[in-house]
């Protein structure tokens, strides 16, 4: 199974408090080159989904990031963003590693 390393950082933190449009989750060390060479053509105009841990369904639009902004579209993304984001703020800086898969939209 192919993974990634995600986390939040201090500094969106601190610049997401009065922007919440601008959390995002930071995205690295994916474990295979193929899932590493996909995220580098995501895009604002070609965004990916992904679905982490077998459950959590989300759009990344940055080769380096998962954007609250991408997400938005739908409730079900949103709140799957929300508390992903949540989960990774309680322990800013600290990368999570979790099982990732590119899924047809």
């Amino acid at each position: 199974m192919d993974t990634v390393m995600l986390k939040v950082t201090r500094k969106v933190l601190a610049q997401s408090q009065n922007s919440p449009d601008q959390r995002q989750i930071a995205i690295s060390d994916a474990s295979c080159p193929e899932l590493k060479a996909q995220f580098e053509t995501a895009g604002k105009n070609r965004k990916i989904r992904l679905l982490l841990a077998k459950r959590i369904s989300l759009w990344m639009g940055d080769t380096g990031a998962i954007w609250y902004s991408h997400n938005r579209a739908s409730k079900k993304n949103q709140d799957d963003f929300d508390q992903l984001f949540s989960l990774l703020a309680h322990h800013p800086d600290a990368p999570f590693q979790f099982i990732c898969e590119v899924v047809a939209d």
